[in-house]
């Protein structure tokens, strides 16, 4: 049972929709970021080192879409 939630919604320009939990992932890159020559577009670590925070005080993030054009991240504790 969680005793409180953060939430968090964004919107997402993606020509792909990877699934919402590889987001969280370290430097996760779908295959479109591969693709391209630029250093910077992969997600980067910053939703990774959510996770982890999280984590550490006992809760748990999660992703998901809300729209095509939108993501919700939740952090439950």
């Amino acid at each position: 049972m969680s005793h409180f939630e953060i939430t968090e919604e964004n919107t997402c320009e993606m020509p792909s929709k990877p699934d919402p939990e590889r987001l969280l992932e370290r430097f996760y890159r779908d295959d479109s970021a591969r693709a391209q020559d630029s250093a910077s577009s992969g997600f980067g670590i910053g939703l990774s080192a959510a996770r982890a925070i999280a984590e550490t005080f006992g809760g748990k993030l999660t992703a998901e879409y809300t729209s095509s054009d939108k993501i919700r991240f939740v952090a439950r504790f």
